[in-house]
C-alpha cells in the first residue's frame, strides 16, 4: 500500500458574511441540547476528481466556493459561528469556524488489505409484502392504528434475539430484556418548527426474556415506550435538568 503523504496548508476563520444583530447576540440552549452526550464524529468524505489538467486552479477555486458558501450559510445558522459560554447559552460572537486546508498525496484507488481483519456482517432484505404481512398479524382490532414499518420489524427482530437468547441463557428466563429505542422530536408540539439538528430522546421498550414472546405484544410495547415521550415529558424534564444544573453550580461554589 502506498504511503500517505499529508501538508496543512492554509489555516483562518471563516466569518459570517454579515454580522450578527445585536438582538440574537446571545443563544439560550435547549433543554434537549443540555442534556445530550456531547459525541465527536470523525468523518472524512472523499470525491474522485476527474479533471487532473490544472489541479492546482481547480483547488483554489473549490476552496474558494466553498468558504464563501460557508460564509453564507453562517449568517442563517450565526450559532455555530460563536462560542460555548456555559451549560445554557452560546455567545454569538461572529468568531467564526475554523477552516484548514490540507493537501493530501496517497492513491485512494490502490486497494486495502483486509487480510489481518476479520468482518462479520448479514443483512436482511424485508419486500413490501412482507412488511404487510407483519403489520396484518401484529394488530389485533382493526380500529387500532397501523404500525409503521420499524415498529414491526424491530419487534420481529427483537423476538429473534429474545428467542435465542433463552437457549444461550437459561437462568436469565423471566428476567428484564428491554430494547432501546431513539426517539424524533421532531414534529411535536414542545419543539420549535424552524429547529434543526438531531432532536432525539432514548426511551426503553420492556419485556421479560421468554422464548415465547409473540409479535404483537413487542410491537404495542415498542409503540407504547414512544407514546411516553410525548410534549408533558418534555415539559417534565425541563424542570428536571434546571434541578440537576443549579444543584452542580451550587457545588462548585461550595467546593
Amino acid at each position: 500500500m502506498e504511503k500517505m503523504v499529508v501538508q496543512i496548508g492554509t489555516k483562518e476563520n471563516i466569518l459570517p458574511a454579515a454580522p450578527t444583530p445585536n438582538s440574537l447576540r446571545i443563544f439560550k440552549l435547549s433543554v434537549l441540547d443540555q442534556t445530550q452526550v456531547k459525541l465527536y464524529v470523525p468523518l472524512m468524505l472523499f470525491y474522485l476528481n476527474q479533471n487532473t489538467s490544472n489541479l492546482n486552479s481547480l483547488i483554489q477555486d473549490r476552496s474558494k466556493l466553498l468558504k464563501l458558501s460557508l460564509s453564507e450559510s453562517l449568517t442563517r445558522f450565526y450559532h455555530f459561528a460563536g462560542k460555548v459560554r456555559d451549560d445554557f447559552h452560546i455567545d454569538c460572537n461572529d468568531e467564526g469556524v475554523h477552516y484548514i486546508e490540507t493537501r493530501l498525496w496517497w492513491n485512494c484507488t490502490s486497494p486495502i488489505n483486509f487480510s489481518k481483519i476479520k468482518i462479520v456482517s448479514q443483512r436482511f432484505i424485508f419486500n413490501g409484502l412482507s412488511l404487510v404481512a407483519l403489520k396484518d398479524q401484529s394488530k389485533v382490532l382493526s380500529s387500532e392504528s397501523e404500525p409503521s414499518r420499524f415498529e414491526v420489524v424491530a419487534a420481529l427482530l427483537w423476538k429473534c434475539v429474545a428467542k435465542s437468547a433463552s437457549k444461550l441463557y437459561e437462568s436469565s428466563l423471566g428476567r428484564p430484556f428491554n430494547m432501546g429505542v431513539i426517539i424524533n422530536l421532531q414534529g411535536k408540539n414542545c419543539v420549535p418548527r424552524n429547529s434543526v439538528g438531531n432532536l432525539i430522546w432514548p426511551a426503553l421498550a420492556q419485556c421479560k426474556l421468554s422464548p415465547e414472546l409473540e409479535h404483537k405484544t413487542l410491537v404495542n410495547q415498542i409503540k407504547k415506550c414512544k407514546a411516553e415521550i410525548n410534549d408533558d415529558f418534555v415539559e417534565a424534564i425541563k424542570g428536571v435538568v434546571v434541578i440537576i444544573k443549579a444543584t452542580e453550580s451550587l457545588l462548585l461554589v461550595l467546593k
